[in-house]
């Protein structure tokens, strides 16, 4: 089936923009604003389509009720309400760009359609489904946010016991793509996975080598980084900190690694 496409004018840009913003986020979809979600499948249930890789899909919902993104190839907006788990696009408008390949330009009409007949939402984990209401479904992911950062720590303990690390230690912490982590525990290397729920994280099949330490005060410093690290609960990211704890008030807080 082919959809019609969407204008867009001087206009109608200059009218959404004058359009009183959404007061409906205040009450709810807390959880759709942040980083950008992708599309990653869109269709009827059971018979999803995955997304054209030549056209990533993408959308970023503001508090201001407004949201946006690049629809494989023309960007495009709209206004967005929310009351509990029910969802509605209004004013949807992209640019007029010519999309080289007809399959991005037909994927790009039915994702603004599906946009337009958008009746429900949920967040499961790291994906954001919406639900139309002829029954197709966007599946939409959000990327990890921690994936190919590398981190030193600066310090580690309990919020009222704080130490740093022993002169001459380096405590590094890298994220990769595909679920892994990967590090110096400042006296033998380690690895192993890393899953992500909203600001939840957990590690899983922590190893290290099994090299002797040159003092005791080391090992003991590298059992307290593994231990809080292997029972880590949640995380904080800013742009030049992380902080990792666990439940029991193990507190790993990380700066970004210097470059070489």
């Amino acid at each position: 089936m082919r959809f019609p496409a969407l204008s867009l004018t001087a206009f109608s840009v200059m009218l959404l923009a004058l359009l009183p913003a959404s007061q409906s986020l205040a009450q709810a979809g807390g959880d759709l604003p942040g980083l950008p979600w992708q599309l990653v499948s869109f269709g009827a249930p059971g018979v999803e389509a995955p997304v054209t890789p030549e056209g990533a899909i993408t959308i970023q919902f503001e508090e201001n009720g407004r949201a946006g993104g690049s629809g494989g190839c023309n960007r495009y907006g709209a206004r967005y309400t929310v009351q509990g788990q029910t969802i509605a696009f209004a004013g949807v408008f992209s640019t007029r760009k010519a999309c080289p390949g007809g399959s991005v330009m037909e994927q790009e009409r039915c994702y603004f359609a599906a946009l337009e007949a958008a009746a429900r939402y949920q967040v499961v984990g790291d994906q954001l489904i919406v639900e139309t209401n002829d029954g197709q479904r966007l599946v939409f992911k959000r990327p990890n946010p921690l994936a190919g950062s590398q981190w030193q720590l600066v310090s580690f303990g309990a919020p009222d016991a704080v130490w740093s690390p022993i002169e001459g230690s380096v405590l590094t912490l890298a994220f990769s793509d595909d679920g892994r982590v990967a590090g110096s525990s400042g006296c033998n290397s380690y690895g192993g996975g890393y899953t992500t729920v909203g600001k939840m994280i957990q590690f899983s099949r922590l190893f290290s080598t099994k090299r002797a330490c040159p003092d005791n005060a080391l090992m003991e410093q590298e059992n307290r980084y593994l231990m809080i690290l292997g029972s880590a609960s949640r995380y904080t990211l800013t742009d030049d900190q992380l902080i990792i704890e666990n439940n029991g008030g193990g507190r790993l807080v990380f700066q970004p690694l210097p470059p070489e």
